[in-house]
């Protein structure tokens, strides 16, 4: 076998055939041909297959298919002939050496690519710290960072408009309570005039009973009646103006009332901004210390 160095002894190699009711040989290779310097190894073998049930193991050398030999064979070749049936099979038992060379190239590959993703990560690593202490950003992390500022900038928006509506409604409600003051000075000031005028009248009226006791002077008759019907027009107006004043005063006391509850809900308005202000600010804060941070 010119360029071909041999495997295994030939006393120890065997035959099988494939019959045409077999679809599946079952088993798999370490590599596939051509192998100029190594023989085809049987790497798996399936259980319940016709490998398995024809005592094949793994580690076994193919050594030829059909009469030829399988090592010089193409990888499309030898696909092919593994489908024919019947199907000659050369095989040689598992050789200690030879398997063992295979686990330990599989040891290999494995460690191999182990190093290489711990290698990819360690690069990656090292270029984020580059990229960090020299201030570089990925196009994805310009975008991320733009897109985060602009959210940023927009939800500060909505909050100062927010901050803008409250002290507008803020504002309404102060000149809506001055408003409200205003007229119940105004009322006040007419509660007092009317006490005075009673006072007045309740005077009048002293002086009145004090002609009436009076009266038998002849002298101050026509006066005396003069007065009384003045008395009498202005007791008329008494009565009306204490009308007047029982109505202002009922008035003033529900104003003050509704003075009272608007002054509440405002101070409850002022402290909710306030509130909502000292909230605004601590989250600006916190933007512009996450702002930088980027």
């Amino acid at each position: 076998m010119p360029g071909l160095r041999p495997s295994v002894r030939d006393h120890d190699e065997k035959e099988l055939v494939v019959e045409d009711s077999v679809e599946s040989l079952g088993f798999g290779f370490v590599d596939l041909p051509p192998t100029k310097f190594a023989p085809v190894v049987i790497k798996t073998v399936k259980k319940d297959s016709w490998a398995a049930d024809a005592g094949i193991l793994a580690g076994s050398e193919l050594l030829e298919l059909n009469g030829q030999e399988v090592g010089r064979m193409s990888a499309d070749d030898f696909r092919a002939a593994l489908k024919q049936r019947p199907l000659r099979v050369k095989l040689a038992p598992p050789m200690a050496e030879a398997w063992k060379q295979v686990a330990n190239f599989q040891q290999q590959v494995v460690a191999l690519s182990l190093q290489k993703v711990h290698l990819q990560q360690a690069l990656k690593d090292e270029s984020d710290r580059v990229k960090r202490e020299l201030g570089i950003c990925t196009a994805m992390e310009k975008s991320n960072s733009l897109q985060n500022k602009a959210q940023r900038i927009k939800d500060l928006a909505v909050r100062d408009q927010e901050r803008r509506d409250m002290e507008s409604q803020l504002a309404s409600l102060q000149a809506q309570l001055d408003t409200k003051t205003a007229e119940v000075e105004t009322l006040q000031q007419s509660l007092e005039a009317e006490r005075a005028r009673g006072a007045e009248a309740a005077a009048l009226r002293a002086e009145l009973e004090a002609l009436k006791a009076n009266g038998s002077q002849s002298g101050e008759d026509a006066n005396f009646s003069r007065r009384e019907e003045d008395l009498e027009e202005e007791r008329v107006q008494l009565q009306e103006m204490k009308a007047t004043l029982d109505a202002d005063s009922k008035a003033l006391q529900l104003a003050k009332k509704q003075n009272a509850s608007e002054r509440s809900e405002l101070e409850v308005l002022r402290t909710q901004l306030e509130a909502k202000s000292s909230a605004q600010d601590e989250r600006e804060a916190v933007l512009e210390r996450g702002a930088g941070a980027t």
